[in-house]
């Protein structure tokens, strides 16, 4: 949706392009059937949930940037838990932090106590606008590259130090 905005300066899909708005459920539809069946521990369910999510997200047309606050507590176990890339946490918080600025999410935030601040925040943005645009369709890119290799990551096998010991929570001697 970024770059048809940036192309067209409409935030609608022409009319033929109608079936992208359904592209999330056959994504959701294999993923759920690429991940093998049952769950062996918490980690084995904490990665499937964060795969799906991911998938179902990064499938759709339109995403709130704050809806990956969802997955963000998920993520962060993942990564406490030396399963997930630190660098995979990083990029779920930093990446639509980024976009959010350009997308002006954050000047609406402004708005109960501060309208004037927003108004010239919304200003900024209009002068601006084809650069913001243009910023904020590489940080789309980026963000579909590395959801995408977060999802790959989530559909690793679990260590089998894990299953065989039953502990989700390994200490770090072991």
């Amino acid at each position: 949706m970024t770059f048809l905005e940036y192309v067209k300066w409409t935030v609608l899909l022409p009319g033929q392009w109608w079936f992208l708005g359904w592209l999330w459920l056959p994504a959701l539809v294999i993923a759920t059937l690429a991940l093998k069946s049952g769950i062996n521990g918490f980690e084995q369910l904490l990665k499937k949930s964060v795969a799906l999510i991911l998938v179902f997200y990064l499938c759709r047309a339109w995403l709130s940037e704050t809806n990956i606050n969802l997955i963000l507590p998920l993520v962060l176990i993942l990564v406490s838990m030396n399963t997930l890339d630190r660098r995979a946490l990083a990029a779920l918080w930093v990446l639509p932090l980024i976009f959010s600025f350009f997308n002006t999410s954050l000047a609406q935030l402004f708005f109960p106590g501060m309208p004037g601040l927003m108004d010239r925040f919304l200003k900024w943005s209009v002068e601006f606008s084809t650069a913001r645009y243009a910023i904020r369709t590489v940080v789309v890119a980026v963000w579909l590259l590395a959801g995408w290799w977060i999802v790959r990551q989530c559909f690793k096998k679990v260590s089998v130090f894990l299953l065989s010991s039953g502990n989700p929570f390994p200490s770090r001697d072991a």
